[in-house]
Parts: structure tokens; sequence; C-alpha cells
């Protein structure tokens, strides 16, 4: 069984550009994927996004205006 860093793990090392690719269309084009599981993904990145935003000092009537069309 291969442990941390000793070589191939199985796992596609491209597994996450489609996740990357809906994150991006989601947060420059408003564009939410058709797909259930990866909208679900783009949200739940946008909403962990946005508390660490407002933990950094953002308020959230900014917040919220920023993403006025969802």
């Amino acid at each position: 069984m291969p442990t941390c860093g000793s070589g191939s793990t199985g796992v596609d090392p491209k597994w996450r550009e489609p996740i990357v690719e809906a994150v991006t269309a989601f947060s420059e084009l408003d564009e939410l994927p058709n797909d259930d599981l990866m909208r679900e993904v783009v949200l739940a990145d946008a909403e962990l996004q946005t508390l660490m935003d407002h933990g950094s000092g953002a308020t959230m009537r900014l917040l919220i205006r920023g993403r006025s069309t969802l």
C-alpha cells in the first residue's frame, strides 16, 4: 500500500481540474454547473470563501452585494 509521497496512488493527478473550471466559471461569469454534485461543490466553495472573507473583516453587506445575482 503506497504511503504519502511514495509514488503512484492510483488517483488521476488531474482530478481537480473540472472543479477549478467550475469554480472559476462561477466566480468570473456567475455560471453554475448543470450537474447537481458539481453545483453543490461550487456553492460550498463560494460559501466557505464568503465566511473566510467575513472573518478577515469584510462586511456582509459588501459580500452580499458582490453576489447579488444569486
